[in-house]
């Protein structure tokens, strides 16, 4: 269900405008350039009669200075490090421009300064533009940091929501039987 609609019965493109989803270790395809990676963000507002506006451009040049990619623009994915491309393909995800994100490990293959700087500005988004994010986090450091909520899961299953009030001790025995 996403705002009372089945996503199932959903055009893709109406979906694609409510809910940015990015998988863990997306790939990518070859010879892109940043610039048209990030570009792809902004496909759900095309169409026939909505073409390329400077809207688009905005949000593409928005994303690209929020990742701290624009001096790579041009370069080509293939030739990036792995948390450069996983901040490639947040970027897209932003130049969507959705109040729903989704991100399985945003934070897969970034050092701990990209990590922060990534964690950062979705902390940001949430904060100033109100919009929601949900995704998951193996670092409970860095979940305990930024989240609101954290849902447990363990072997496929929903243990509880976990109230960030409580020690941490008790956090590790729910998470890890610890």
């Amino acid at each position: 269900m996403l705002d009372g609609n089945e996503i199932a019965k959903m055009n893709t493109k109406e979906v694609a405008k409510e809910m940015a989803i990015l998988p863990q270790g997306p790939s990518t395809p070859e010879g892109l350039s940043v610039y048209q990676l990030v570009k792809m963000g902004r496909y759900p507002y095309q169409g026939v009669f909505k073409k390329w506006s400077q809207d688009d451009e905005d949000a593409v040049n928005k994303a690209l200075e929020d990742t701290n990619l624009m001096d790579l623009k041009y370069q080509s994915v293939d030739e990036l490090s792995g948390g450069q491309r996983q901040r490639a393909w947040i970027a897209m995800t932003l130049a969507q421009d959705t109040e729903l994100i989704l991100l399985d490990e945003p934070t897969t293959y970034l050092d701990m300064t990209h990590q922060i700087d990534i964690l950062d500005l979705l902390f940001e988004l949430n904060e100033k533009d109100n919009r929601t994010i949900v995704m998951v986090l193996h670092d409970l450091n860095l979940a305990c940091r930024y989240a609101d909520h954290i849902v447990a899961i363990k072997d496929k299953r929903y243990i509880r929501q976990v109230n960030l009030k409580i020690s941490s001790r008790v956090i590790l025995f729910i998470m890890y039987s610890i």
